[in-house]
């Protein structure tokens, strides 16, 4: 079983990237409707530093766990 404090982190977790997704979205399309190549830079932009993000992270987790 997981415990309490874990549960209460990885819903606010959860809850947190999906305001922070549906954020994004609607910004990409109202900045689409006016200016179209800003919102294709805006995306790309944010996926490539999302997946960079997320490769440092895991690269940081991976070093941690197996220092100790």
């Amino acid at each position: 079983m997981v415990a309490f404090d874990v549960a209460v982190v990885v819903w606010a977790g959860l809850c947190g990237s999906m305001t922070t997704f549906s954020t994004f979205a609607v910004d990409t399309v109202l900045l689409a409707t006016s200016r179209p190549k800003l919102a294709w830079k805006n995306g790309l932009f944010t996926l490539v530093l999302s997946v960079g993000s997320s490769i440092f992270g895991l690269a940081v987790a991976h070093a941690v766990a197996f220092v100790r």
